[in-house]
């Protein structure tokens, strides 16, 4: 009679055994999957901070263009005041 009881939680334990292992293999498959979705998130994190100097930059020289034109229009229209003037 112990022998059949011993089979039966042999079955088991390898029944149990064998979903513990299936549950390991999608954990790993699940791990791999967040581990290559992060690397792609940081080469888009990247590429972004990239372009963000990018605007950045020319925002910082369309800045610099306006205040250069906007000093040649101050100083014209200074010298036209001297023309008025005389």
């Amino acid at each position: 009679m112990g022998s059949a009881s011993d089979s039966g939680e042999t079955a088991a334990f390898l029944e149990h055994f064998d979903r513990l292992e299936e549950q390991v293999a999608l954990l790993v498959e699940r791990a791999a999957e967040l581990q290559a979705e992060n690397l792609e998130l940081k080469g888009r994190i990247s590429h972004l901070e990239e372009e963000l100097n990018q605007k950045r930059e020319a925002e910082a020289r369309w800045s610099e263009e306006r205040a250069r034109v906007r000093a040649r229009i101050d100083h014209v229209l200074a010298r036209l005041e001297g023309v008025n003037r005389s």
